[in-house]
């Protein structure tokens, strides 16, 4: 069995690396358009077509005045639109236009020709073996996020103020 620490050693390595992989070539076909937090809330759009601003925010690891400013840029370029829910008027969904979505197809074709410089570069074997391994993190991570859903954020903080009073124990000694 792997260890977390072992696990939390790879999440650490690879999301610099996945950010710099794909990130980056996401504001090169932009061409600067959007900043890399507006293109994430594009991607993120895409996967959940309607979600609360608070949702967003969360899912983006974002502040919810940092992301009502990207938003706003959003709806703007009329690329997303704030919906009122109709369960509670207080809550604000979010979700893409049509336009929104266009400018999202044009990109990823974009972004496929901008990848296949890459890809071609690999053999058959690697490039079977990058899609299976993709394919399964994404699988894991939908996993994931459905026992997300289950942590309650007071047992995270719970965790927090253990630890932080075992490393004050420790100074003590």
């Amino acid at each position: 069995m792997v260890s977390i620490k072992l696990l939390v050693e790879n999440i650490v390595k690879i999301i610099p690396e996945f950010e710099y992989q794909f990130g980056r070539p996401m504001k090169l076909v932009t061409k600067n358009t959007l900043t890399n937090y507006q293109s994430k809330i594009l991607v993120v759009l895409q996967v959940v077509p309607e979600i609360t601003m608070t949702d967003l925010a969360d899912r983006l690891v974002m502040s919810k005045p940092q992301l009502t400013a990207n938003v706003d840029v959003l709806v703007n370029l009329d690329f997303v639109e704030r919906v009122f829910t109709k369960e509670d008027r207080r809550k604000i969904n979010v979700r893409l236009t049509e336009k929104g979505w266009h400018y999202l197809e044009k990109t990823k074709k974009q972004m496929e020709e901008f990848y296949k410089m890459y890809y071609d570069r690999l053999t058959e074997e690697e490039q079977l073996s990058l899609y299976t391994a993709m394919d399964t993190l994404l699988a894991h991570l939908e996993k994931l996020n459905l026992f997300a859903k289950e942590i309650d954020i007071k047992e995270i903080e719970a965790l927090q103020v253990e630890e932080e009073s075992k490393g004050k124990a420790g100074r003590r000694s």
